[in-house]
């Protein structure tokens, strides 16, 4: 099996050779089929990641969300940490760690509350360079997700991929957080049940 590294620098390669009519024609197609799952439909927030040029673009459905009258929240990294905040529109995003588009200082943090009785599931747009169809997830190497995620139920994770981003097997670590769902401009699959413990972000 190859290792993370090779995996990562064959992705990131072929991620490269996109044309941008393809970036966008993919990620709308991906973006649709996110807002026709039922967890998106019923859920009052989401969490998604903000999109680099080479990724599958979230711009659209960040607008969409809130135009659909969700809370959007999106991460801002805080040394080795990451956490999340609410924003309106992309007027409360400025530039961040390694240029990615953060939420501003004066952000709303999300506060969540584990167990909360009758509460949905969360839904949590996650960027990566790989997935499997049973919920892997290569991401970057800096592990935020990972942490952030990793004592927390109630989340429903949706894993963001054009389709060539789909392996049949990635060495996956004990401490790598596992997909719900991953979603690509060629198919939808569903992995794995939402616990029975929810969580209500506020």
């Amino acid at each position: 099996m190859k290792t993370k590294q090779e995996i990562r620098k064959e992705i990131k390669l072929l991620r490269s050779r996109m044309t941008e009519t393809e970036r966008k024609e993919k990620s709308g197609r991906i973006v649709k089929q996110i807002r026709e799952t039922a967890v998106y439909a019923g859920a009052d927030c989401i969490l998604c990641y903000v999109s680099l040029p080479e990724e599958v673009r979230t711009e659209v459905l960040i607008r969409q969300a809130l135009s659909d009258g969700k809370r959007v929240a999106v991460p801002r990294v805080l040394g080795s940490e990451m956490a999340f905040y609410y924003i309106n529109g992309r007027e409360d995003l400025r530039p961040g760690c390694m240029g990615i588009l953060e939420p501003a200082s004066y952000c709303e943090p999300v506060r969540v509350r584990y167990g909360a009785a009758g509460s949905r599931p969360v839904p949590v747009i996650v960027p990566g360079l790989a997935f499997t169809r049973d919920g892997g997830r290569i991401g970057y190497g800096g592990g935020y997700y990972d942490r952030y995620f990793a004592a927390k139920e109630g989340f429903y994770m949706i894993g963001a991929a054009y389709d060539f981003q789909i392996l049949d097997q990635l060495p996956i670590g004990q401490h790598d957080v596992r997909m719900d769902c991953v979603i690509t401009d060629m198919e939808a699959v569903i992995n794995l049940a939402v616990g029975d413990s929810k969580a209500e972000a506020h």
